[in-house]
C-alpha cells in the first residue's frame, strides 16, 4: 500500500502537519485505508479493480474519541485512498449547518489537487466538468454533504449523472451513528409479529441504502463516531452492522474522560470538577430567583480564567469558550441566555465600582484563589486580571446555538464568547479553547451515546488544562463517569478480539442505556453484560423503611 503518494504529501502541506503529528495522521491514515483496500479486495474476489463489483455491500467503523481529530483522519484517509486506486469519495455529516461548513471548510483546507463539491454547489451545473475530471484526467472527487433529505437526493442524482459506478469509491458516514440508521427498525420488528405488516425505512435510510449506495457500487461504507452503541448492536442482517473496525488513538496532548471521570467519587477531582445543587435548572428558570450559586460561581471562575489565559497565552482568533448546557428545550436555553447576559452586566457595573460591587468582587476573588491552586506561580494578580477583565467583557460574545438560530458557523470572538444550547452543541461540533462547562441538562433515562456526546470538555486541551472547570451536578458526574467507564470496557473488549465480535458489552446502570431503541431490532439485540455487579452509585433521601412483625 502507498503511505507516501502525491495526494497525502499534499495533504499533510495543507495541515502543515510536522513531527509526531505527520506520523499520527501516516499510521492513522494507513491503518484505516488498509482495512478499506483489504475488505474491498475479499468482497470482489482479492482485487481493488474499478471494473469488480464487491459481491455484498462492505461496511466498516472507525472507532475514535470525542473531539479527538476523526475530522483529521477522514481527511487524511481519503487523501491516501486516492493514493491508492480511490477515486471518489463522499463524506456524509450531520445535519446542522455549523457542522457541514465546518467539516466541508476542514476538507477544504485539508485536500489538494481534488475537485470539492458540497451541498450547497449546484451540483447539475457540474456534471459535464466532473465527467471530464474522472474520465480524461484520471483525478478524483469529493463530495461534503449533509444527512439530509433533499442533500442527499441531490448527491445521488449527480452520481448518477457521472457514472460513478464505474470508479472504486468511499463513502464517509461521519457520526455514523445519527440519522444515518434506520429508525423504524424496532416499529418494523414489532408490527410485523401483531399484523404482519412491514414498516419501510426512515427516510434518510431509506436514501442512503437505495440511492447513494447503489450509485456507487464499488464503494466501502465507513461509519465514524467516538459513540458507536447503535451500530455495533445492529442485527448482523443490517447492511450498517460494521465487517470491520478500526480503533482511531487520540494524539498526546488529548484529554478526556480519563482526566474528568476516572475517579468514583467527584470530591477526588476537585482540580477539574465543582460540584452545584441538583436543583439549580428550577432556579435558573424562575426569573423571580436570584441567578443560581452555581451558575454565579462557574461564570465568575471561567471570567477570572480567561483573564489569566489571555494575560498568560493570549488572544485567539476564536476566544476563550464557556459553555452552558442548561436544557433541550430552545425557550429555556432563551432564558439561560437573557440570564447570563444579566448577571454579565452586574460583573461590568461591579468592575467600574457600581453599587453591588463588593460581593461581586468578593465572589472573583474567591474564584481567583480557586484558579491559583491549580495555575500556581503562573496565575496573574487579582489587579491585572480585573483590568483585563474591564478591557474584554464589553465585547463579550453571548451565542445561542440550536436550530431555532440560523447560522454559517460559530461566530465567535476573540476575548469571551459564552455557548448556550442543547443538541446542536451536544454533537460534532468542535469548541474552540473552551475553559468551563456549566452543565445541569438531564433526561430520566439517558442514552450513553447521546449524553457522551455532550463531553465537550474532551479535546486536545493540555495547554489549558489547568485553567478549566466542569460545573455539575453530583448525579449528572455519576451518569457521566459510567458513560467513560462504559466506553473504556468496550474499547478494551474490541481490543481483546482480534477478528470481528459477534456481540458486544452492553452495561446497565440506573438511568442510562445503550443507546435509543428505534433503531434496534427488538428480536435480535446482540448483548452481554460482563463480568459485572450493578450497585446505586448513591442512596437519595428519604428512605422508607418497613418493619416486619
Amino acid at each position: 500500500m502507498n503511505t507516501n503518494g502525491l495526494h497525502f504529501s499534499k495533504t499533510v502541506a495543507a495541515l502543515s502537519l510536522e513531527g509526531q503529528q505527520e506520523t499520527d495522521a501516516r499510521h492513522n491514515a494507513a491503518d484505516i485505508v488498509g482495512g478499506i483496500i483489504t475488505a474491498y479486495g475479499a468482497a470482489a474476489n482479492g482485487s481493488l479493480d474499478a471494473s469488480r463489483i464487491p459481491n455484498a455491500p462492505i461496511t466498516g467503523l472507525v472507532y475514535g474519541r470525542i473531539q479527538s481529530g476523526k475530522t483529521r483522519a477522514m481527511i487524511a484517509s481519503t487523501a491516501m485512498a486516492f493514493d491508492n486506486g480511490f477515486r471518489i469519495s463522499i463524506v456524509m455529516t450531520s445535519n446542522i449547518n455549523d457542522l457541514v461548513r465546518q467539516t466541508h471548510l476542514d476538507f477544504a483546507g485539508g485536500t489538494s489537487g481534488v475537485l470539492i463539491l458540497n451541498k450547497d454547489d449546484a451540483l447539475d451545473r457540474e456534471v459535464a466538468t466532473t465527467k471530464l475530471v474522472l474520465e480524461r484526467t484520471q483525478g478524483c472527487l469529493l463530495i461534503v454533504c449533509s444527512k439530509g433529505n433533499k442533500s442527499l437526493t441531490n448527491v445521488a442524482k449527480f452520481l448518477g449523472a457521472v457514472s460513478a459506478d464505474k470508479y472504486p469509491a468511499i463513502i464517509f458516514d461521519d457520526e455514523g451513528d445519527q440519522a444515518s440508521l434506520d429508525t423504524n427498525t424496532r416499529k418494523r420488528t414489532k408490527q410485523a409479529t401483531i399484523s404482519g405488516v412491514r414498516v419501510g425505512p426512515s427516510t434518510i435510510n431509506n436514501i442512503i441504502q437505495n440511492k447513494l449506495r447503489p450509485a456507487v457500487k464499488r464503494h466501502v461504507y465507513v461509519s465514524v463516531t467516538g459513540t458507536p452503541q447503535a451500530v455495533l448492536l445492529q442485527s448482523a442482517d443490517s447492511t450498517h452492522r460494521p465487517s470491520f473496525i478500526k480503533m482511531l488513538p487520540a494524539g498526546s496532548s488529548y484529554v478526556g474522560g480519563d482526566e474528568f471521570f476516572s475517579t468514583e467519587e467527584p470530591v477526588d477531582n476537585e482540580r477539574l470538577i465543582t460540584l452545584v445543587d441538583r436543583n439549580e435548572k428550577q432556579q435558573l428558570l424562575n426569573p423571580r430567583n436570584e441567578i443560581p450559586a452555581g451558575l454565579r460561581h462557574s461564570i465568575l471562575f471561567f471570567l477570572v480564567a480567561a483573564a489569566a489565559a489571555i494575560e498568560n497565552i493570549g488572544l485567539k482568533d476564536h476566544g476563550y469558550s464557556y459553555l452552558c448546557h442548561p436544557s433541550l428545550k430552545n425557550d429555556e436555553q432563551a432564558k439561560a441566555e437573557s440570564r447570563i447576559d444579566n448577571f454579565l452586566t452586574e460583573v461590568f457595573d461591579a468592575l467600574l465600582g457600581g453599587a453591588k460591587a463588593q460581593r461581586i468582587l468578593n465572589d472573583l476573588t474567591a474564584a481567583h484563589a480557586r484558579l491559583a491552586a491549580t495555575l500556581g506561580a503562573q496565575t496573574p494578580v487579582f489587579d491585572n486580571i480585573k483590568a483585563t477583565l474591564r478591557v474584554h467583557l464589553p465585547l463579550k460574545r453571548l451565542l445561542t446555538i440550536n436550530a431555532k438560530v440560523k447560522r454559517n458557523g460559530i461566530n465567535y470572538g476573540k476575548g469571551l464568547n459564552f455557548l448556550i444550547g442543547g443538541n446542536t452543541l451536544g454533537r460534532g461540533i468542535a469548541i474552540r479553547d473552551w475553559l468551563v462547562t456549566y452543565y445541569i441538562r438531564e433526561a430520566k433515562v439517558s442514552q450513553i451515546d447521546t449524553m457522551h456526546q455532550h463531553a465537550r470538555m474532551y479535546g486536545y486541551r493540555s495547554v489549558t488544562i489547568e485553567y478549566t472547570r466542569l460545573f455539575i451536578p453530583q448525579h449528572l458526574y455519576y451518569r457521566f463517569r459510567d458513560i467513560y467507564q462504559s466506553d473504556e470496557d468496550l474499547r478494551a473488549y474490541i481490543e481483546r478480539h482480534a477478528a470481528l465480535p459477534a456481540t458486544f458489552p452492553v452495561e446497565y446502570t440506573s438511568g442510562l442505556r445503550a443507546t435509543r431503541l428505534g433503531v434496534l431490532d427488538a428480536k435480535k439485540i446482540d448483548t452481554i453484560t460482563p463480568w459485572k455487579h450493578i450497585f446505586p452509585n448513591f442512596v437519595v433521601p428519604p428512605l422508607t423503611v418497613r418493619a416486619y412483625d
